[in-house]
């Protein structure tokens, strides 16, 4: 698999499914609260899922909680007001169903974090496996196939973009970007994430 066949994939848009939406309120800390009619998920926290509001335009929400009737989500701002009446949704990313250890992570972060201008602090291959540490979060790829990799090691610090993670398969996808130093495009069979004040904690024991 080339770079191209794999964004192609990475990035692809599943089929989307009705949900009829008649009521969203904004709550104080941004996530929207939709009254729905059912029929879609359920889904669950942390969960990264597509959002196709009335003007049929794409984003990504995160989900807080889901139910038959009620869910709460983080909206994008520009698509907030369009998101009365029948919007279209699907799972894009499942942390929960994907990630060994993302309990923690969704308990502290509600998903998976952002890490937009946090700085790469290591990147290690040890034989086929790949240690990635970002900020608080330390991510091990098991079983790593290298699709694209552009790693610069005289850029200092490198400050990351996002990490992005997607089922490709039998496999899982992981799209590693920075501003500058790093781009990767990677397959792996399995990812354990850790929180590394929690590591701390353990070594002082």
């Amino acid at each position: 698999m080339d770079a191209d066949e794999f964004r192609r994939q990475f990035w692809e848009l599943p089929p989307l499914a009705k949900l009829a939406v008649t009521d969203c309120q904004v709550q104080g800390d941004g996530y929207c609260l939709l009254s729905h009619t059912g029929g879609v998920g359920p889904f669950v926290k942390g969960d990264d899922i597509w959002v196709a509001d009335v003007k049929g335009r794409v984003s990504r929400g995160l989900v807080r909680s889901w139910s038959d009737s009620a869910a709460e989500a983080w909206i994008g701002v520009p698509y907030r007001d369009s998101m009365l009446g029948d919007v279209r949704v699907a799972l894009r990313f499942s942390p929960a169903a994907h990630i060994v250890g993302a309990a923690e992570l969704i308990e502290r972060f509600s998903g998976i974090p952002s890490l937009t201008y946090k700085q790469l602090s290591a990147l290690v291959f040890d034989g086929n496996d790949v240690l990635i540490r970002i900020g608080d979060v330390e991510y091990v790829l098991g079983k790593t196939e290298q699709v694209r990799l552009v790693y610069d090691e005289s850029v200092r610090p490198i400050e990351m973009f996002a990490v992005e993670f997607a089922v490709m398969g039998s496999r899982l996808g992981v799209e590693i970007t920075s501003l500058d130093g790093l781009d990767a495009l990677l397959l792996c069979n399995a990812v354990q994430v850790r929180i590394i004040d929690k590591l701390r904690m353990q070594s002082q024991l």
